[in-house]
């Protein structure tokens, strides 16, 4: 068994896995995008989706809201949405990417009966080693955002889920703690 020290905001508690799972954190670590801040870094982590989608433009933004509304109204009419890459069984959306050499990261959001969408992330990284996943949510695109958020530590358990309807938009992160490399999946 390998026990976890870390240094958390908020409540955390243990997995099945003696993994540490930290809830909802009270004081989420507030972030600002810097490129000039080094590739793969908490402020300028490595979009693995592609890195023109770390600061999302006005018309991305807008785009991407859209098409959560479009998709809400299909939800509200009773109409099936389709999974973006068809990962998650049972999810109302979701993305499962995986990178060579680096490990797996998976976001997937819920319908709740309140029409709104929550997000929760899960992954892994390739080898041995210590890990974390969490999400980062924004309200501007990517220019700022609130990180850390949902923490799972060294655990391939689901992390909590947070509110991710208009205007928040999320993406879930891989952190390998050994060579302090940061990779995000796009905004949703």
């Amino acid at each position: 068994m390998v026990a976890v020290v870390s240094l958390m905001v908020g409540p955390a508690q243990a997995a099945s896995d003696d993994a540490v799972t930290q809830a909802n954190s009270s004081v989420p670590a507030f972030h600002t995008y810097n490129p000039n801040a080094p590739l793969g870094s908490f402020d300028n982590p490595e979009i693995l989706d592609g890195q023109d989608q770390a600061l999302l433009s006005h018309r991305q933004f807008k785009n991407l809201i859209a098409a959560k509304q479009a998709r809400l109204a299909q939800a509200k009419a009773g109409e099936t949405s389709k999974l973006a890459g068809g990962c998650i069984i049972g999810a109302y959306w979701s993305t499962c990417k995986q990178y060579p050499g680096f490990g797996q990261i998976n976001l997937a959001t819920e319908l709740r009966s309140d029409h709104h969408e929550y997000a929760t992330q899960q992954g892994w990284i390739y080898g041995s080693g210590m890990w974390e996943t969490y999400m980062d949510i924004s309200r501007d695109g990517g220019a700022n955002w609130y990180g850390r958020k949902s923490l799972v530590i060294n655990s391939t358990s689901w992390g909590a889920f947070e509110y991710d309807g208009s205007p928040n938009v999320a993406r879930g992160c891989l952190h390998n703690m050994a060579t302090h490399y940061v990779g995000c999946t796009g905004w949703h």
